[in-house]
Formats: C-alpha cells, structure tokens, sequence
C-alpha cells in the first residue's frame, strides 16, 4: 500500500507508482486556473477576495483537497480510541524506547499535515511546501527508527542531552542569565562533548539520528522498502523535496517565487494568497503522511489496515492529471483514461488538464 498514489504533474516525475500501478510516464508541469483581474476603480473588500479565491480552489482541486481531508479524518479516526498494541514506555529517568520515539514523531507529522492541507485550501501553496519539507524528512526518521530501535533509543538521548546544552550554552552568551540563576542546563566532559560534536555537529546542525544529511538518511532506508519503489523514493527526494527545501530558505529560486512578473514599470510581487502551487502542495502532503500513517498501523498492529489500504488505493486517482490528447473522443460513458475503472463521467469529466 505504502506509495500507491499518483504523483501530481507539476511534480516532473512519474505520474503512477505503487504495487499495481498503470504505466508510468512524465507529465508536464500545468497551469493553474486564473481569476480576471480586478479593475482600478472596482472597490472589493480584500476578505471577499481570499474567500473567492478559496471556493476557486475548492472547485478546481476539489478531489485532491477532498483526498487529503479524508486521509486527515481516518488517521484521528484510527488512533481514537486506540486499537492497537500496548505501545511499550521507558522507565522513569531511562532513555526512551523506540515505540515513544516513533509516536512522537508521528504526532508531529499529524499536525503538520493538517496545517499544510489548510494552507494549501487557503491558497498559501508555497507555504504549505515549506512544511512538507519537514513531512518527509519526519517519515524517513520514522522508517529509520522503526528498523533501528536500539540505536534510535541510544542516539535520540543523547542528542537530546546535546541539544539542552547547546541552547543553555546560547543563553549563557547571550548574558539572559544573572549570577543568582546557577548552573543551567546538563553538564557535558569534555571527552564525551568531543564525541557529541562529531556525531551531531558543532552547533548541532546535523540530524539526530547521526546521518549526515537527508540524502544519507535516505539511502540508509532504501533497503526497507520495495526494491521497485526504490526510484520512487529518491525522485520524492530530488525532485519535490528539493524544491520543497528550495522554498523554504532565501535561495534563489525561493525569492523568484515571490515575484509574478517583471515589466518595464515594476517589479509585480505575490504577498498574498494565490493559486501557485496549490496542486503539489496538496500532493507533497499527501504522500509522506500517507506512508507514515501506514507503516504507524503496522507498527502498532492497528486493525484498520485493510480499511487504509483500500482508501489510499481509491485516492491514488484524484491526485492524476490527464492530458488533452488522452480524453480526446472519450465518452462520458467510456472507461476514464486515468485508469481507475471508473466512467468517465464520474471520475476526470470536466477535470483540469496537463
């Protein structure tokens, strides 16, 4: 089940992917619809605007936004009230176990699910690709704890010990603390600090889990999954989680994405709500928590896998893009082209095209 959805075509990688998926080929990337400008002398409240913009999102993505809200509603269903195994919890004062660790991290990812779906409703897609960044790299420290229980155990003390240092260090500096305040914050030696440095980084800049970066992370994984979605996963990380992590900071592309055009009068900037990257927002959401829901059931033994298996396989579909030639003298009453089995008429009909 875990990557049996369709990848959007704005994302420039294969459309198709999964254990039975339809043929894969590349999309290109398509436009998103348009609202009419707005005249000088046309007085609009700016609050109709944005809630215009939001129905216009609704009516355009409305089977993507209705995947992703559906997914959102069966993880809280699934988890409340709990049906699983007992999720196993350390002694007090002993490190935590891997089954904390990982559902730590899984609440985490619930909640920046459900922000990055409501900021891509709201039309704030480049802002909802900031927080996917964090979904993904959320879902493959969740892959690299549920397959190295003991060293994540191991690990996640220590550079929490390291990173209560670093920041008790960083308030010593600043001068915020006053000589009655006293020690603050864990005591490193000097030997084991060393070690802590060169696990962790200097300024505790490198992932807890000790890789190095997100693509070592992410090669130390691969082997857990399907060697046929091996492809699947590093494309997710060239191509959207680049361009998700390209957002996110002062890069290049991240500032360009903030102008709409450039003329001979001025330079035309976005600071509002719009409909840019709405689609791969919805779908860069959708994916990593989609696998981290997954493999959270199988983890816990949650008895709603088959449940979950069956509603990702549906939504798979909504997230496909077709092209023009592809509906070309299709009837309404004909086999949709997307290949979910569905008529025409009650799937991609009407849909926006590549």
């Amino acid at each position: 089940m875990r990557s049996n959805i369709i990848v959007p075509s704005a994302s420039v990688i294969p459309v198709c992917v999964g254990r039975n998926r339809p043929k894969q080929f590349i999309e290109k990337a398509s436009s998103p619809p348009t609202i009419g400008p707005i005249a000088d002398n046309d007085h609009v409240n700016p609050g109709d605007e944005v809630a215009a913009l939001e129905v216009l999102i609704r009516e355009h993505y409305e089977h993507e936004i209705e995947a992703c809200e559906e997914l959102a509603d069966f993880s809280e269903n699934a988890l409340t009230p709990w049906g699983g195994r007992t999720i196993k919890k350390a002694a007090i004062d002993d490190p935590p176990v891997a089954d904390e660790i990982f559902a730590l991290g899984f609440a985490r990812s619930a909640k920046t699910y459900k922000a990055a779906v409501r900021l891509a409703k709201q039309g704030f897609g480049e802002q909802a690709a900031m927080l996917n960044r964090s979904l993904f790299e959320g879902m493959a420290v969740g892959f690299w704890v549920h397959h190295n229980e003991e060293e994540a155990s191991e690990r996640f003390i220590q550079a929490y010990t390291y990173d209560r240092y670093q920041q008790a260090r960083s308030v010593e500096q600043a001068g915020w603390l006053s000589d009655e305040d006293g020690p603050y914050g864990p005591e490193i030696a000097p030997e084991d600090l060393a070690d802590l440095e060169k696990q962790f980084g200097k300024y505790g800049e490198r992932p807890w889990t000790g890789h190095a970066n997100i693509r070592e992370l992410v090669a130390d994984i691969e082997d857990y999954w399907p060697e046929d979605e091996h492809s699947l996963l590093w494309n997710f990380l060239r191509v959207v989680h680049r361009d998700n992590n390209q957002l996110l900071h002062a890069t290049v592309s991240g500032l360009a994405s903030a102008g709409n055009r450039m003329d001979g009068e001025g330079i035309y900037l976005s600071i509002g709500p719009s409909l840019a990257r709405i689609e791969k927002g919805l779908f860069a959401a959708y994916w990593p928590f989609a696998n981290h829901l997954d493999l959270l059931v199988k983890r816990f033994e949650l008895p709603v896998q088959e449940e979950l298996d069956e509603m990702v396989s549906r939504q798979q579909y909504e997230f496909r893009r077709l092209t023009a030639d592809e509906v070309k003298d299709v009837g309404r009453n004909d086999p949709c082209p997307c290949e979910s089995g569905k008529k025409f008429k009650k799937c991609h009909e009407g849909r926006l095209l590549v």
